[in-house]
């Protein structure tokens, strides 16, 4: 007959142990599948009201309502009508176009009348710059300065005075004022190049404005195998006045010679260029010239 063993004690403690890991296990299960099957869902399908996340960056995006939005402006709106209401009570005085008026008196007090014009005037553009640029055109001022004084920027060859540095050779490029003792003041145009221009008609650009000159002869010719050269000197009559007199009071110019071809010579006048202008024709007054 066998023997029955007695559990020991150690043998007890261990199954006491087992069983309640056992049920901690169990606890431990039954929680997560309450988190997995009922939490979770739940978290996935809720949307927040106001935020939203972005998930490239996972960071809350604000959405704005509108029709919040719509009844804060309305109130803020309500708001000042009230205020302007409420300011309106507290001042019964009418507002009128005189503020003078506003303050009770009669009339505006001394001096109170240029201030007042100046308040309402129209500052617009139109009345501060009523004119604008104009071209130049003759007057008849008294020359400035002395022959003395002018003489030595001029070459005098047997009575015809040029601006010093000058020629009139025609294989240079140039356009100049000049005259001869008791003779008119001419201009005179050099055009120098490798093509022929076949010019009749030129246009000066003077602080802005056009100056149409049509001389009625120009001299052409040919040096070389290469060149072409093409004169025009003619006396300036009274028609040309306005462009002799913006050539020497201008700030800048340039000059376009209209080719037959449609192919234009453009020359932009240095600042020496224009002062020889205005010397020239300085010295031509002077010497009791004037352009008729």
């Amino acid at each position: 007959m066998a023997l029955k063993k007695e559990p020991t004690v150690f043998s007890h403690k261990f199954k006491l142990h087992s069983d309640d890991m056992c049920k901690r296990f169990i606890l431990i299960m039954l929680a997560a599948c309450l988190l997995a099957g009922g939490a979770m869902p739940a978290m996935a399908n809720s949307r927040p009201d106001e935020e939203d996340y972005d998930e490239s960056i996972r960071k809350p995006i604000r959405r704005l309502h509108p029709e919040r939005e719509r009844e804060k402006a309305l109130k803020k709106w309500e708001q000042e009508q009230e205020r302007k209401a409420a300011q309106k009570r507290r001042s019964p005085v009418a507002a009128t176009d005189d503020p003078w008026q506003m303050s009770g008196t009669e009339s505006a007090p001394d001096g109170k009348e240029q201030l007042y014009e100046l308040l309402n005037k129209d500052y617009s553009l139109k009345q501060l710059v009523p004119e604008g640029p104009k071209p130049l055109v003759w007057v008849d001022e008294p020359p400035t300065g002395s022959v003395g004084e002018l003489l030595p920027f001029f070459d005098n060859h047997d009575g015809c005075f040029t601006p010093r540095g000058t020629t009139m050779n025609q294989s240079e490029n140039a356009i100049y004022f000049y005259f001869k003792e008791n003779g008119p003041l001419r201009l005179r145009v050099q055009y120098f190049a490798d093509d022929p221009l076949n010019f009749n008609e030129m246009v000066f650009t003077i602080d802005g404005f056009e100056y149409r000159y049509r001389p009625d002869s120009t001299r052409r010719g040919r040096q070389g195998t290469r060149f072409y050269w093409e004169t025009s000197d003619e006396p300036l009559s009274r028609g040309d006045r306005d462009l002799a007199y913006a050539l020497a009071h201008c700030h800048w110019a340039r000059v376009r010679l209209l080719g037959a071809n449609g192919i234009d010579h453009v020359k932009m006048f240095t600042t020496a260029q224009l002062e020889s202008f205005a010397r020239t024709l300085q010295l031509y007054r002077l010497k009791g010239g004037d352009i008729r």
